[in-house]
């Protein structure tokens, strides 16, 4: 074969190699059928038909997730007389698509009003490729609406999009959300159905997660350029245009900030840490704060301001569901009558009496700390919501110094108390509070049960910690009592390099398509380990994470550990495998482990041999040998690193010394602690 004919055929494979990825790349975006119309994305669809198929003139409210729960169109349009498009949907679209995907819509008499959320990421041009895929799914000729400068941000998106749309194809497990972020839960004009939402879902009624500063720097000068060129459009196109302030949660208005320092103790260090809380804005400080943004505002936008007074806009707690932005059924009347009231007076220069009887007063938020208890593994602080016949819940704020010890933790559902002036007092863990387990050196894992009823997981809860694995056995989506499970865009902030999510397997396609969860798609894993696998009955389950070889007589042997287990601290000998005893463990068991490790054999192992090299690339911190006796090499460490200690139980130490290969050992020490103080179980 001639130099042309192979160059000829080099050049063939590489537009292949780069056709084919492309071809199937398209196919999965434009060929198989939508996999997210059920999902909250799959909204937009029915949004952007009705903005595109009403010709009368129109009330369109442009903006994000705050659009679609804090609306209620009908009221607006019975009071208005003009049909209401409610044109938001979620922060992870990002202002702009809105923007674009509406300017085009816009016509003679037509009403914008422009209410997005006050936070950097909906102040900016930010625009998410994979989140827009997602939402078009079902009518992709909205992509045409899209800017040049978009096209990088939709390709580099496909790919992770094109693998999970795939995915649900091939499973057969398109996402239906079982909770309120579901397509079918928006109405006709695109609000929230009423009736879903009569709460306040986050615990103490607010969240750090996403904090509201009242910060003009929060608008990027981008943005601020291309929101004034969208509001030219629309006056161009004969439109009237709005902008107006997103309800905001009260209780939210403030900052983190770093107040006092706490110790913690660990094996006699003492490690200090920062403890943060939030610090709310309120009486003059806040009404400074809104007085000098409302003026930022007023100067910044080409368009009449809606309102004359951010205040107006700030609101009770009582009248918020699961985000300083998002409101329960009362919050929407009246924040709605707000608006209806505020055009009134722009538009007509009148005033409008809104019935009573559409008016609620706010939810009862009375939330009092009630002490600090330290129950087992972990610390809590217990609080009373409501001012009759209140309720009580905990929200985990540390770790104890038993629990410092653990390799595994688990958020119970509910622990028990003796107050001081209540008497026992029995209550559900609703919270993880900011660096709850900050300090932590051993735990790897955390794990909410299938029965969890924690339903907020605060700013940086995992800050400062050595957690790299959190188990979630419990639905995203609970009942009446649990609500969802909700994080922040910061809640993993801190956390330890490498985290990974693990998800039940029935339960991984509705955190994917969740509207907190999915934007931690590239954390979130799907495990097939049960939650008595992880957890066991008293604790990790000794037995999961190894790779068991059966030897000659029946028995079985610890050959490896698996990838998912890689990094837990602390490995404990399983006395069985399929009935059978475990008896010993081989040369590279341990080898390629992450960080320093802790082997544990039980009290009745069955353990008779340790080959030389178990522990090779391994580092150890220690052996703990709490079994009967058996002989071992002098060389048990060859190829280990770490501190190599081997720790034997006061109770079994002189039947150990008088075995082969235990008094040669270098470091040998006597354990005093108890095999349970050791791993809890």
């Amino acid at each position: 074969m001639n130099k042309k004919m192979i160059c000829k055929l080099c050049v063939c494979f590489s537009v292949l190699a780069i056709l084919v990825p492309f071809l199937f790349l398209l196919g999965v975006i434009f060929v198989i059928p939508s996999q997210y119309s059920l999902a909250y994305y799959g909204g937009l669809n029915e949004k952007y038909d009705r903005l595109y198929g009403l010709e009368e003139p129109k009330i369109v409210v442009v903006g994000g997730s705050s659009v679609a729960f804090g609306m209620d169109s009908a009221m607006l349009e019975k009071y208005m007389g003009m049909p209401v498009v409610n044109f938001g949907l979620y922060a992870e679209l990002g202002t702009k698509l809105m923007l674009d995907l509406s300017r085009d819509a816009i016509g003679e008499g037509d009403i914008v009003i422009i209410s997005p959320e006050i936070n950097a990421q909906t102040l900016s041009l930010y625009f998410n490729g994979e989140a827009t895929l997602k939402a078009v799914d079902d009518d992709k000729s909205m992509l045409l609406k899209t800017t040049i400068d978009d096209f990088g941000f939709l390709y580099g998106g496909s790919w992770s999009f094109a693998t999970e749309k795939l995915g649900f194809y091939l499973r057969n497990d398109a996402p239906d959300p079982a909770g309120i972020y579901n397509s079918k839960n928006l109405n006709e004009y695109g609000d929230i159905i009423a009736g879903l939402r009569d709460a306040n879902v986050m615990t103490g009624f607010f969240s750090t997660a996403n904090a509201i500063s009242l910060d003009p720097s929060d608008y990027a000068q981008d943005f601020i350029d291309y929101l004034n060129e969208y509001i030219r459009d629309c006056k161009k196109a004969g439109a009237t245009v709005y902008y107006t302030f997103c309800p905001m949660n009260e209780w939210a208005i403030g900052q983190m900030v770093t107040e006092r320092e706490t110790t913690i103790t660990v094996d006699g260090d003492v490690l200090y840490k920062d403890t943060k809380f939030f610090d709310r804005y309120t009486g003059e400080r806040l009404d400074a704060l809104a007085d000098t943004f409302y003026q930022f505002v007023t100067d910044t936008f080409d368009c009449e301001i809606l309102g004359m007074d951010v205040r107006d806009y700030i609101m009770d707690p009582g009248y918020f569901y699961d985000s300083n932005f998002h409101l329960n059924d009362r919050g929407v009347t009246v924040h709605t009558a707000q608006m209806v009231k505020d055009l009134y007076n722009q538009f007509y220069l009148t005033d409008v009496e809104i019935t009573d009887e559409e008016l609620q007063p706010p939810l009862d938020t009375t939330v009092v700390p009630m002490g600090e208890f330290t129950v087992g593994n972990l610390v809590y602080q217990m609080y009373a919501y409501g001012k009759e016949n209140p309720t009580y819940e905990f929200t985990v704020t540390g770790v104890s110094e038993a629990g410092l010890t653990k390799q595994t933790l688990e958020v119970p559902a509910r622990i028990t108390v003796e107050h001081e002036t209540l008497g026992s007092v029995s209550a559900p863990v609703t919270a993880v509070g900011t660096e709850a387990f900050f300090g932590t050196t051993v735990t790897k894992n955390l794990v909410l049960p299938p029965d969890s009823c924690v339903a907020n997981l605060d700013v940086e809860f995992l800050k400062g910690s050595s957690i790299t694995a959190l188990y979630i056995y419990r639905p995203v989506e609970g009942d009446d009592n649990r609500g969802p499970l909700l994080v922040g865009t910061q809640s993993f902030n801190g956390a330890a390099s490498g985290l990974l999510i693990h998800i039940a397997s029935d339960l991984y396609s509705s955190y994917v398509a969740d509207y907190f969860w999915e934007s931690f798609g590239s954390s979130l894993r799907s495990t097939d380990l049960t939650y008595e696998e992880v957890r066991g009955e008293a604790g990790i389950a000794e037995n999961v994470g190894f790779i068991m070889e059966e030897l000659p007589d029946g028995t079985y042997a610890v050959a490896g550990i698996t990838d998912e287990a890689s990094g837990r601290g602390m490995y404990i000998i399983p006395n069985t495998h399929n009935g059978k005893a475990v008896t010993a463990i081989l040369d590279g068991a341990f080898a390629g482990t992450e960080g320093a490790i802790r082997v544990v054999t039980q009290p009745d192992s069955a353990l008779t041999t340790i080959e030389s090299g178990a522990f090779r690339d391994a580092e150890v911190a220690g052996l703990y040998v709490y079994g009967p006796a058996f002989d071992v090499s002098a060389d048990l460490f060859t190829g280990a690193t770490g501190t190599q200690r081997v720790y034997i139980h006061a109770d079994v130490y002189d039947a150990y010394m008088a075995k082969n290969g235990w008094s040669e050992l270098e470091n040998t020490v006597k354990n005093s602690g108890s095999f349970e103080d050791l791993t809890g179980n």
